[in-house]
């Protein structure tokens, strides 16, 4: 069986021929691998946000990385989207172009004031809008709020790879998949515990902007704090509970609580940070991805 790589490229002529590049990527791998690429992936009509959502499905990744990809927000949104399994890094081929300079500090810390910038001025967008008319706007600043989370960790860590030249890339991709095993999924362990903790109530304000609200922040670095990374979800004739560790975060018979942490928790699971391992019980569990962000979010405490 072939290898699935996704091929994640900014597109046009003007900045380096990342098309062009694309192109003979695509042309190498004929025969050797499925090649997932937007051109080719996408059905009329598809939906892309859940194209670029499949790059974690993928046995391998190709970045093509420029400056006009680094500030590409579809193509960061892949980069995101690929950092939320663990060793992604193990599973990823940079092509780096000379002007993409994440080898410079500096340039690095660039990129990172770029896109505090660009969800600082989304935010003022926002600003004075009526609330039905901006989710699509909304959308987006999730997008960039995230991005903006992430893009320094993942410079460094492309920065630290040992990135092959760009005239060896393409014979190194394919030496790669010759000799490389194609991951298979790790397996989750399940945890118990009989503790009962009454849990810390987290407010946004003690964070800089997340795209997270204090209700899936309380229930992300609760359920990260326990050792097990659980959140339950049951139903029983008294209503709805919302337990991590044994604590129930829902007020008894109060339809209002369950709607508020029903809402969390989806709002976990639409971001990966949450996964069901158990769906008919009411399991579920932290991803690594969603420990990293509370990772970053209790260092965001310690800094401030």
């Amino acid at each position: 069986m072939m290898p699935t790589v996704f091929i994640s490229y900014k597109w046009g002529k003007d900045d380096n021929g990342n098309d062009d590049f694309a192109d003979k990527v695509e042309k190498a791998l004929s025969g050797k691998a499925k090649v997932i690429r937007d051109k080719n992936s996408i059905p009329a009509w598809g939906s892309i946000s859940n194209f670029m959502k499949s790059i974690r499905q993928q046995d391998f990744a190709v970045l093509i990385i420029s400056n006009a990809y680094l500030k590409s927000t579809a193509c960061l949104y892949e980069v995101v989207q690929l950092m939320k399994d663990e060793g992604w890094a193990e599973k990823t081929m940079n092509v780096v172009f000379d002007n993409a300079g994440i080898y410079d500090s500096i340039k690095r810390a660039e990129y990172v004031q770029h896109w505090e910038q660009r969800r600082r001025e989304q935010e003022r967008q926002l600003d004075g809008l009526p609330t039905d008319s901006i989710s699509e706007i909304t959308e987006e600043l999730k997008k960039l709020k995230i991005i903006a989370l992430n893009i320094g960790e993942f410079l460094s860590k492309v920065a630290d790879m040992n990135n092959p030249p760009i005239e060896s890339a393409i014979s190194e991709i394919l030496r790669r998949l010759s000799v490389v095993n194609i991951p298979t999924s790790p397996v989750i362990s399940i945890a118990t515990t009989n503790k009962s903790p009454t849990p810390i109530y987290y407010k946004k304000t003690e964070f800089t902007d997340t795209f997270l609200s204090n209700d899936a922040i309380t229930l992300l670095l609760n359920a990260a704090d326990d050792n097990s990374g659980a959140v339950y979800k049951v139903h029983t004739v008294l209503g709805l509970c919302v337990k991590i560790d044994g604590y129930n975060f829902v007020e008894t018979n109060n339809r209002r609580e369950e709607a508020r942490w029903e809402s969390a928790i989806d709002e976990l699971l639409e971001d990966d940070i949450l996964e069901s391992t158990d769906r008919r019980n009411g399991f579920y569990q932290l991803t690594n991805y969603g420990y990293s962000i509370a990772d970053k979010l209790k260092q965001q405490v310690v800094s401030n």
